[in-house]
């Protein structure tokens, strides 16, 4: 049998997702990889662009089987992640949602406002 693993990764922006990603291995895919790999600058109505590209980008790696697919977006809603998760079991992967937490107040490398992580933080839904 394979072991296949999808594993999303979901946080507010400065969390460490994409730190952690790395240090996992495996094929990462993040929406913000979108703009460097594109090399266009970060535009809000770029954003729906960018997690069309991160879930082909992870739908490829799956159909090739890759042993392990990382996702790390915000993913503050089910909605927001919820495509992956559906491909990942069309794709027999295993399916881990991970909160990740920022406890060590890092801030995010994209220099998000603090009025837009706030929203972000309030409308973070986690199912326990």
């Amino acid at each position: 049998m394979d072991n296949k693993t999808l594993l999303i990764l979901r946080g507010l922006p400065g969390a460490g997702k994409s730190t952690l990603a790395d240090a996992l291995g495996g094929i990462v895919c993040t929406a913000d990889d979108y703009f460097t790999v594109n090399g266009i600058d970060f535009s809000v109505p770029r954003l729906n662009k960018a997690h069309d590209w991160c879930l082909k980008k992870a739908k490829e790696a799956m159909v090739d089987g890759a042993p392990l697919v990382i996702v790390a977006n915000t993913s503050t809603q089910p909605w927001e992640f919820s495509g992956y998760a559906e491909e990942g079991k069309r794709n027999k992967y295993t399916v881990h949602t991970v909160v990740v937490e920022n406890r060590h107040k890092s801030k995010s490398i994209h220099d998000v406002p603090a009025s837009t992580i706030s929203k972000m933080r309030s409308r973070f839904n986690v199912a326990l």
